[in-house]
């Protein structure tokens, strides 16, 4: 299956089953998937290019602040990192 096939499923599934966005029983067009899946690839265009890894990019992960407004989070995978430190390193044990 393509990404963009996958990420439009998951997310379309998101929209739909929360009734705080849309009334029971609607469709959401496809031209607002596809406005919802342009704005997550530029919100990871952003992390890319301020040199980040999302490491964990999923529909569980996209907030969606209206019908058509979504943010990338990520809440579990969040570290806190002593003072002095910019990043921190993965290792295995």
């Amino acid at each position: 299956m393509p990404k963009w096939l996958f990420l439009y499923n998951s997310i379309h599934l998101s929209i739909s089953s929360n009734p705080a966005y849309l009334p029971p029983a609607s469709d959401v067009p496809v031209h607002t998937i596809t406005e919802l899946m342009y704005q997550v690839a530029q919100g990871m265009a952003y992390l890319e290019s301020c040199k980040f890894v999302h490491r964990d990019l999923a529909a569980r992960n996209v907030l969606l602040v209206t019908r058509h407004f979504a943010k990338i989070s990520d809440f579990g995978m969040s570290k806190a990192l002593n003072f002095g430190n910019d990043y921190y390193r993965v290792t295995s044990d």
